[in-house]
């Protein structure tokens, strides 16, 4: 069976775009939502209404054990089964969920991934050697050696039995999860494929935030980064480094480079 868990972070189900696309969905397939709100949004509520499978609501708990409590869960129930992961703020056109699903049985045992647009720009997936590169076309994205792609969690079909012995590691909250995540999948040679398909997306990262909200943000990413690149710390120190100075001319400010330095 196919399950699509959300995984929503403080938004009702009707101010979340993949829930409200999800309810446009055709065919048979289960729903779970991962509450990482850090209040009360009604989402235990909502989805009691909608027969949905409600996990979470402990506060933000971040996206790997959000993924995990979902992997524990289907793995007792459908080992055989399919997830599908999302981004609250994912738009699935209509038709998604049917065709990815023909797309599994034509590609058994491969990890599937759509394109992700934002105001006609694609943003997942890339490829990534020494720089990363966007595609500026669907036909491009498509013909990309997958071997090279990584790409975002939201609108990923996975079958279960490909990462029957996987967990995700939960000490990423946030960021570099996806990038661990193919790295494994790559590691272990499981096959990968790009769908012809675009969801809307709605990364907050893509636009301006207030100073503050983007302090917090870049503290999380230094934390993040510094785990997965543990094993390679000039490449991640590296790349802290090239987003400090973004920050710290998009905002006339020093503080990116406090929190680098574990000063603030």
């Amino acid at each position: 069976m196919l399950n699509v868990l959300v995984v929503i972070h403080n938004k009702s189900v009707g101010e979340s775009p993949a829930c409200v696309s999800l309810l446009r969905q055709e065919g048979v397939f289960g729903i779970l939502v991962y509450d990482n709100s850090e209040g009360d949004f009604g989402i235990r509520e909502a989805c009691a209404e909608r027969r949905w499978r409600y996990l979470g609501g402990k506060g933000n708990r971040g996206l790997s054990k959000a993924y995990n409590a979902a992997l524990d869960l289907l793995r007792g129930e459908d080992p055989n089964g399919l997830l599908c992961l999302l981004d609250d703020d994912t738009t699935l056109p209509e038709g998604f969920l049917a065709g990815l699903r023909k797309e599994a049985d034509a590609h058994p045992d491969t990890i599937l991934f759509p394109i992700l647009r934002q105001e006609g720009t694609i943003l997942s997936p890339w490829t990534e050697k020494r720089t990363v590169h966007r595609f500026s076309s669907m036909e491009e994205c498509l013909g990309a050696d997958p071997k090279d792609l990584y790409a975002f969690n939201s609108g990923m079909l996975i079958p279960l039995k490909a990462i029957s012995d996987y967990r995700w590691d939960e000490r990423l909250f946030l960021d570099c999860v996806d990038y661990s995540f193919l790295d494994s999948m790559k590691q272990r040679n499981v096959p990968l494929r790009t769908v012809p398909v675009v969801c809307e997306q709605r990364f907050s990262g893509v636009e301006k935030p207030s100073a503050e909200k983007a302090m917090a943000r870049f503290a999380i990413y230094i934390r993040d980064m510094r785990i997965y690149c543990e094993n390679r710390k000039p490449a991640g120190e590296k790349r802290l480094l090239k987003r400090a100075l973004h920050l710290a001319l998009l905002y006339r400010t020093a503080e990116p480079f406090g929190l680098l330095a574990g000063k603030n």
